[in-house]
């Protein structure tokens, strides 16, 4: 029968004794490691981030009022639509950039909002770290860009929809105003008779009243256009402009770098000890 379970536990503690006894290889392999990570992240080469800030505008319904559910209020939109293969493929050829590389170094950033409704958040940053100061700047505008014109599709709908509106409406008061003038011109100049200047004046007000009411419609237009542009459609709110930063985090490749030293230094204090390795595992005992 074999008894396993007892040599196990001497061997577990004959081990953690054998540590104990090494703790200078330890501690050594640990600090080696420590400042070796620590080097390596303060020696990591040039690298540049180019932010720009996007906002992706807040639909309204024909009312005005109420919220829209469209691309622009879904968080994860921007994301999926910015690091898209065939948008950063585009963007990659236009500036010079590996694809594969330009996607890898590319994030959105979502930032709080002062929406609360509809889960929307509105603010977003484009992010892209790379070598090449100029490129990458280039590369964040572009896709701040694209993502702008793909979010506001419906934006840009209504805003068109909203300027043929007024066009129409501007020229019915122009044309109104030049049948006023006619009118007047009509009643102070020409000699009628009673009856005809009755209908001219009838005729008038008629015009007059449309007129008013066509100033009234067009002044809603037009708040409705400024608020389609300004508040529905999105916009770059921010050029990227590129910073340098460190290429490595030089805190997290030092914690990495002791972590690596002190399993280096366990290693080498069992190495010193092989041949108690060897006979405490070598052969199982039975009995």
């Amino acid at each position: 029968m074999t008894d396993l379970e007892p040599e196990q536990e001497i061997d577990l503690g004959r081990i953690s004794r054998l540590i104990l006894r090494g703790w200078w290889l330890v501690i050594a392999g640990t600090a080696v490691g420590l400042a070796i990570g620590f080097l390596i992240g303060t020696s990591g080469g040039t690298l540049f981030e180019a932010r720009s800030t996007v906002y992706l505008g807040y639909p309204l319904a024909s009312n005005g009022v109420n919220a829209l559910q469209t691309l622009q209020t879904n968080p994860s939109t921007a994301g999926q639509i910015v690091r898209g293969q065939k948008l950063i493929s585009s963007v990659a050829d236009q500036v010079g950039l590996n694809a594969r590389t330009l996607r890898q170094n590319t994030s959105v950033r979502v930032i709080t909002s002062f929406v609360k409704s509809n889960g929307q958040k509105p603010l977003v940053e484009v992010i892209v770290r790379g070598d090449d100061r100029a490129k990458i700047t280039e590369a964040s505008n572009l896709l701040s860009g694209s993502l702008v014109e793909t979010t506001s599709a419906f934006a840009d709908i209504k805003i068109a929809s909203l300027e043929e509106a007024l066009v129409e409406k501007n020229r019915e008061s122009a044309d109104l105003n030049q049948k006023l003038n006619e009118f007047e011109t009509f009643l102070q100049e020409s000699p009628v008779s009673p009856e005809m200047r009755i209908s001219v004046v009838v005729a008038s007000q008629a015009a007059s009243q449309r007129h008013g009411v066509l100033a009234a419609s067009i002044l809603l237009n037009e708040l409705d256009l400024a608020v389609a542009k300004e508040v529905e459609r999105g916009s770059l709110l921010s050029v990227a402009s590129a910073m340098k930063i460190d290429a490595r985090s030089r805190g997290s490749s030092a914690i990495v770098g002791a972590v690596i030293g002190g399993i280096l230094g366990i290693a080498l204090v069992f190495l010193r000890h092989a041949p108690f390795i060897r006979s405490r595992f070598g052969q199982p005992r039975v009995q």
